[in-house]
């Protein structure tokens, strides 16, 4: 009886020698790298239809099927206000004002654009923003 449980504490200890992994580094993921960002980012507002319009420029638009638009009440963007998908390629956009609380009567929004991309290595992944965010000043 001795031999067989001394037998079976070397076969268990040996299973879980090879069990063990020997890979002791953390998996690394390859950087999705994108030096393409929106440019010249413009904003306004127009009273008479209560919209912000806001255009940009992209210098390659390969892979891009989308931009998203963030706004903001702070340069920084940490308090994100609205952000939406422009719905499509076109480097420009109307957006109805109507996100502004009804008690502001001047405002001053921050706008910042990204593109969204998408192809064998990616779905939907939102790239940089802009670096420079473009202000528009609301009156009511």
């Amino acid at each position: 009886m001795k031999k067989i449980f001394t037998l079976l504490t070397i076969f268990i200890l040996v299973v879980f020698a090879y069990s063990c992994s020997k890979d002791h580094e953390a998996p690394t993921f390859s950087q999705f790298e994108i030096a393409k960002k929106p440019t010249n980012v413009v904003a306004s507002y127009h009273k008479s239809t209560n919209t912000f319009t806001v255009s940009w420029d992209m210098a390659d638009e390969t892979d891009v099927i989308d931009y998203y638009i963030a706004i903001a009440d702070s340069a920084n963007f940490e308090g994100i206000s609205k952000q939406f998908a422009n719905g499509g390629t076109t480097r420009s956009c109307s957006i109805k004002a109507d996100f502004i609380p009804a008690n502001e009567t001047t405002a001053v929004r921050y706008f910042g654009v990204s593109a969204v991309y998408s192809n064998a290595n990616v779905k939907a992944f939102i790239g940089p923003q802009s670096d420079k965010a473009d202000t528009a000043l609301f009156v009511r």
